[in-house]
């Protein structure tokens, strides 16, 4: 009996672990989004030069850029986003969006690739949840199963 309790409480943990990450994975493709569709709205666009690479939480990398705002202002800023499949290295040239009201909120002009971290988000939102279905599924089954043999 105390072997069932504790199949009940893991799998009960295991479902809510799954739909808190999902939403949490939801939490930040909407957020990443919003950002970026205030540069794409709002910002202006600069060539810059990738300064460094800043290595962050878990290996975490992001770029930083040098360049040169529409009002003539030197700027040196990380970017926004991490670096997920597009890797960019010190001494590169690129293109960036930046908002004038506030430089700090800075990315790389990638065309599509833009949208790699939202992306990303949602697909681990997407993921967890049908992760979550097929728990909770099972867990059905199981206390089905139970009281048809009991």
């Amino acid at each position: 009996m105390g072997n069932k309790t504790k199949k009940k409480i893991s799998d009960r943990i295991a479902l809510f672990a799954c739909y808190f990450l999902a939403f949490t994975s939801l939490f930040a493709a909407v957020y990443m989004t919003q950002e970026l569709l205030q540069l794409l709205n709002r910002g202006e666009r600069a060539e810059a030069i990738v300064s460094g690479i800043h290595s962050g939480a878990r290996n975490t990398k992001t770029a930083i850029y040098q360049f040169t705002t529409s009002s003539g202002q030197e700027i040196s800023v990380r970017d926004r986003f991490p670096m997920y499949f597009i890797r960019l290295h010190t001494g590169d040239r690129v293109t960036v969006i930046y908002d004038p009201s506030d430089t700090g909120l800075v990315t790389a002009d990638l065309g599509l690739w833009v949208w790699q971290g939202p992306a990303i988000f949602l697909f681990g939102f997407i993921f967890l949840s049908t992760l979550g279905v097929f728990i909770f599924r099972s867990v059905n089954r199981l206390r089905l199963s139970g009281r048809q043999s009991g």
